[in-house]
């Protein structure tokens, strides 16, 4: 039970992580190419936690199952769908460049991809020392009527070579 718990904390703590990352890419290239950002969200429905820090409310919802990065100037009739009423109603905003909504919406995905061949990089580059005995190759199983049962091979026995090349797996 308490395995399982464990298990369960840190899908949701590692799968937080993937959606922070996600949305600060969003958020980071928005406000570099001067977008006007509402609020940077994880996780969903009725704030856990909220601060406005220069204009942008920063929020961490009830439930971790997404996150959004408000930008009005992208699609103002979603944000408000996505957040209700948020008390810029009939605000305008200057319009953005294709090339800017382009980089805004790939900012997510490009930094999962980069945050991923980071974590590859680290779990390859970890010492293996005592996690991972190497103790050879071993037969599982033999059935009784195979030609290899009659040749003498059992289960249990250790492979060292085949066809006179030394294996390790």
């Amino acid at each position: 039970m308490l395995e399982t718990l464990y298990i369960v904390a840190m899908m949701l703590f590692l799968f937080g992580i993937t959606i922070f990352v996600h949305e600060w890419g969003h958020f980071i290239v928005a406000r570099k190419c001067g977008l006007v950002v509402q609020a940077f969200s994880i996780g969903m429905g009725p704030a856990l936690w909220k601060k406005e820090i220069d204009g942008i409310v920063y929020k961490i919802g009830l439930f971790p199952i997404g996150g959004y990065v408000s930008l009005p100037q992208l699609d103002p009739a979603g944000m408000e769908k996505m957040q209700g009423d948020n008390g810029v109603e009939g605000e305008e905003f200057p319009e953005v460049s294709p090339w800017k909504k382009i980089a805004v919406a790939v900012a997510g995905p490009v930094l999962n991809i980069i945050f991923a061949l980071f974590l590859a990089f680290i779990v390859a580059s970890a010492p293996s020392d005592g996690l991972v005995e190497e103790s050879g190759v071993f037969v599982a199983q033999v059935e009784m009527e195979s030609e290899a049962y009659t040749a003498g091979l059992r289960s249990g026995d250790e492979i060292k070579a085949v066809n006179g090349h030394s294996v390790s797996s």
